[in-house]
């Protein structure tokens, strides 16, 4: 399954105007779940009596010790507070933490350290309201930099009702530059908020200093977990099976692959049948493969595919007492055919991806040829998992050979994977079930 950039552009145009919706950010928020959700905001270094740096515990701290409580005891700032919170979720380590105070002290700046820079937020001023424009799909954790420093925030994962972008900010009031307030605040507790309500109310505080928020810079990184907390699990599988019928090759890993002038993340995945002679009692002169996916979004529900691909939504399978699985469909370029009309179930019919070395196979009297799918699902920052299963079908008499299932999942917060392979003589009662029901509306 593929997204052509200009489909990745419309869908995520609908998602930012509706908004997602139970998206995993529990975590995010775990301030809403205790008690003790407020704690002494101060600028970078400056202490408080019979209160904590956040800096200092994490310099005398050590990895078997539980988290310092966060209380009227504990001192820390905007960035700090980010990474007390990635300390809590357990996504950094204490010495990934230690080492990015190191980092500071050496004056390097703590967004070249959190991790990789993903985008920028552009914005404009119109009727004393701000206008936002992102360069990208935010994630749930991502962190952005308001002029590097001045202000840090968090991004939750969810939209507000008017399609604004939720973040975590935690300071008393938005504070600006390094000598905007000196003083501690007590009792500062962290807020959900959005960064236009963050520019809004600093025109509100200084409508005679447009130099204060007409040009923040905002850039936003996507933070990188520890090593050593990092699932060890690894990130690619090959798998070779023989079947009566032939011997299936299944690989499977992430990667990055260039996209005009950027790279993105795929998961790429190379079925490859080859047909066993003496094996199979007819010729085929074409043998290729139609595949199944189900894709899953953000919030663990059936994608909606909007646009030009709204016939895979029509014909998503329904759960059954025999077998079938939900939400799986043909995996097919629905914005090429129309309801009624002819339609091919053949994966390569829709993405050839001959130049990757896809290509169909055959089987005849003296000599076989391997038939290969490539496909590379993208779009990660709208889906968290692909399940597909691939069946080896023979054009000619539509015979299937086999079928291998496989799959990955990047979950808004968690780390990637890759399904494990499975190879069968016989499609799965899904599979049967979601060609049936493409056949059907395309009244093959």
């Amino acid at each position: 399954m593929q997204l052509n950039p200009l489909k990745v552009f419309l869908v995520f145009t609908a998602i930012a105007l509706s908004g997602f919706k139970d998206i995993p950010t529990q975590e995010l928020l775990w301030f809403n779940k205790t008690t003790h959700n407020f704690a002494v905001w101060a600028p970078f270094g400056e202490e408080h009596p019979d209160a904590v740096r956040f800096q200092d515990w994490v310099a005398r701290a050590n990895p078997e010790q539980p988290l310092v409580e966060f209380n009227n005891r504990l001192v820390l700032n905007c960035w700090e507070y980010v990474l007390y919170t990635s300390l809590k979720i357990k996504k950094v380590s204490l010495k990934t933490v230690h080492s990015y105070y190191d980092a500071i002290s050496l004056n390097k700046p703590l967004s070249a350290v959190l991790g990789k820079t993903v985008g920028k937020v552009s914005y404009k001023i119109e009727n004393n309201q701000a206008k936002l424009s992102w360069s990208h799909q935010p994630r749930a954790g991502d962190v952005i930099f308001m002029d590097e420093t001045s202000h840090v925030v968090q991004v939750t994962g969810k939209f507000t009702s008017k399609g604004h972008v939720e973040v975590v900010s935690f300071s008393p009031r938005p504070i600006w530059g390094d000598g905007s307030r000196y003083w501690a605040e007590p009792n500062t507790r962290p807020e959900v908020t959005t960064l236009e309500s963050l520019i809004e109310q600093l025109m509100e505080l200084y409508p005679d200093v447009p130099s204060d928020w007409n040009n923040i810079e905002l850039k936003v990184v996507r933070p990188e977990s520890s090593p050593e907390l990092t699932a060890r699990e690894s990130l690619s599988k090959k798998k070779k099976i023989s079947l009566d019928t032939g011997d299936f090759t299944v690989e499977t890993q992430w990667k990055k692959i260039s996209q005009t002038s950027d790279e993105i993340d795929v998961l790429y995945g190379r079925v490859k049948f080859t047909p066993k002679h003496g094996a199979l009692t007819s010729t085929c002169k074409s043998i290729s493969f139609i595949q199944t996916a189900r894709v899953l979004d953000n919030s663990g529900n059936d994608y909606r595919w909007p646009l030009g691909q709204q016939a895979r939504n029509r014909i998503m399978t329904k759960k059954s007492s025999n077998g079938v699985a939900a939400g799986f469909f043909i995996d097919h370029d629905a914005s090429l055919c129309a309801e009624g009309g002819v339609c091919s179930p053949f994966y390569r019919d829709s993405w050839p991806n001959s130049q990757d070395g896809s290509r169909d196979g055959s089987l005849e009297p003296n000599r076989s040829l391997e038939a290969i799918l490539i496909d590379y699902p993208f779009g990660w920052e709208f889906i968290s998992s692909i399940s597909l299963e691939a069946c080896a079908v023979c054009r000619d008499h539509m015979e299937i050979y086999g079928c291998a299932t496989w799959g990955g999942s990047w979950p808004a917060l968690g780390e990637r994977s890759v399904q494990e392979v499975e190879v069968s003589n016989l499609p799965s009662p899904t599979f049967s079930n979601a060609l049936l029901r493409f056949k059907r509306y395309y009244r093959q």
